[in-house]
């Protein structure tokens, strides 16, 4: 399991536990909260792989670092454009 995936179901489990100690009236709240935390999260993780804090937050960014992994390409102080080039590089050489 990856840790976007690990760190989305215990969002929901402590949502849940949440929700059912504090009653329904306070699932406003719970949205907002996630909505930080989720925040909080792309930007450690876009941080940590290296983009450039004017880039917007897409979830392509994840699709695209993960895609550059795989091809074992670093991604680290790269910008999409780069990363993309890379990837494209990588799959063309691969491909005759």
């Amino acid at each position: 399991m990856s840790i976007v995936e690990l760190s989305l179901v215990l969002l929901v489990i402590v949502g849940i536990i949440w929700g059912l100690k504090k009653g329904v009236k306070k699932i406003p709240d719970l949205a907002r909260i996630l909505g930080t935390a989720r925040g909080e999260f792309y930007r450690a993780y876009r941080e940590h792989a290296g983009f450039s804090e004017n880039e917007s937050d897409t979830s392509s960014d994840y699709m695209l670092v993960e895609r550059a992994r795989k091809l074992g390409i670093s991604v680290k102080g790269k910008t999409r454009a780069q990363i993309s080039q890379e990837i494209n590089a990588r799959t063309e050489s691969s491909n005759p």
